[in-house]
């Protein structure tokens, strides 16, 4: 029953995935189908020989974010259900071949017994730690074994292109090494032709990155259309799932110091689970007691968005950098029983420019959308009168040497917002 024949198409550049190699890597821009050809080339081969894979990226937080769905989802394709178990965190063939999920960044310590695997696929490898890639290459030393990668180049200084220009450079090793776009895609899809034309129209600064697998060039990096509809911010919305609020609390403070920003979002997760509105913001100069003071203030705020807008599962949580005066606010805030929880480190500690890439795709496809009172806001801060979230987009740009010279709190706390709305799991009631 393993050994039905399956008729399979595969894009000639991804024809080599089944060749013997200790290292096959393919990057390049959106649409190219890498990750579709890694999970059916990894089922035909389980197919036909019992393998153990281990499908890994440097942070996983659940299940969700793993390739875990796109496997089951092939096998499904190909109809071969009946010859897999597939339960909540493993993919298991009736002939002993084993598909696992681990994210590296917090199970380094408990990933030492890999020797058994056959092949790891690292998912978005241009997040991926020199410290993981170290760790895993005399991690994985079964005979014959393989480590796959795929991603869509950020910068020439990320720890895989320094492993792929290694590669480039050796020869003592057989790696395959293969750029992808969407032109090796033959089924490349209309909707997704119709998003690169309108990139390279509206966004040129991007499309080379996006689309054609460059690295990021530096340049201005939000644009605020990305956030419209129409050219214009939502109403805000009647009915929704849940609110919550990030905030990036000042690290100095007091006054000509850094600000205390806040925003409020609205999450559905039932009629749009893939959009989040962008709600509110506020941006304040207090020292850290003060901050502790205005706390009660911005979660009743929070309880009255989720009044606005009928949250069903109503108020869930703020979210605060846990540095500086947000580790006091925190452990305040415990204290005290409130809604208050502590962004994870692995988020905040990415830096500026690595939160904003993580968050740039969700941006370029639309998913965050800028309500009225968000939009149309303006407030008096450093004695200029703006808006000072649309001030902060808009001038963000990646390896700023400026950027300590610019205020920024707003755009932190727009980041976690984001990242914690599309990028995780945890707005998940």
């Amino acid at each position: 029953m393993m050994n039905e024949i399956i008729h399979v198409e595969i894009p000639r550049v991804f024809e080599r995935l089944k060749e013997p190699a200790r290292y096959k890597l393919y990057y390049g821009g959106r649409g190219g189908g890498k990750s579709w050809a890694f999970a059916q080339a990894l089922i035909l081969i389980s197919l036909e020989k019992p393998i153990r894979v281990l499908c890994s990226r440097e942070f996983q937080q659940s299940i969700k974010e793993s390739v875990y769905q796109l496997l089951v989802d092939t096998i499904q394709k190909f109809g071969k259900s009946h010859l897999f178990k597939i339960t909540d965190n493993e993919i298991n063939g009736i002939n002993g071949s084993n598909f696992f999920f681990k994210g590296m960044a917090r199970n380094l310590s408990s990933m030492k017994s890999l020797e058994g695997v056959d092949i790891v696929w690292v998912e978005e490898a241009q997040s991926i730690s020199q410290k993981s890639i170290e760790f895993l290459i005399p991690t994985i030393r079964k005979k014959n074994s393989e480590l796959w990668f795929s991603w869509n180049p950020d910068e020439p200084t990320d720890a895989i292109e320094r492993l792929k220009d290694s590669l480039l450079n050796s020869v003592e090793e057989k790696s395959i090494i293969q750029k992808i776009t969407w032109r090796d895609n033959p089924w490349f899809p209309d909707v997704l032709n119709s998003e690169r034309i309108r990139c390279r129209k509206d966004s040129p600064s991007q499309y080379q990155h996006i689309w054609e697998g460059d690295f990021v060039t530096y340049g201005y990096f939000f644009e605020i259309e990305r956030l419209l509809e129409d050219k214009k911010p939502l109403k805000i919305p009647e009915y929704i799932s849940s609110v919550y609020i990030t905030m990036d609390t000042t690290m100095k403070g007091g006054i000509d110091k850094d600000g205390t920003a806040v925003c409020f979002w609205g999450v559905d997760l039932y009629e749009n689970p893939n959009l989040l509105y962008f709600l509110d913001w506020d941006l304040v100069e207090f020292e850290g007691s003060m901050i502790i003071d205005w706390v009660p203030e911005v979660l009743r705020l929070g309880e009255e968005w989720s009044r606005k807008t009928k949250a069903l599962n109503g108020f869930l949580d703020m979210y605060v950098e846990d540095k500086a005066a947000g580790t006091i606010v925190i452990q305040d805030s415990i204290r005290k029983q409130y809604k208050v929880r502590a962004i994870d480190s692995k988020l905040t500690s990415l830096g500026k420019d690595r939160r904003c890439l993580l968050i740039s795709d969700v941006i370029q496809n639309r998913q965050v959308k800028i309500v009225e009172t968000a939009f149309y806001k303006v407030k008096m801060f450093r004695n200029a009168s703006a808006n000072h979230l649309i001030r902060q987009l808009t001038s963000f740009q990646l390896s700023d040497k400026a950027a300590d010279k610019r205020q920024d709190d707003l755009l932190d706390a727009f980041a976690y917002g984001v990242a914690l709305g599309l990028k995780d799991a945890i707005v998940d009631v």
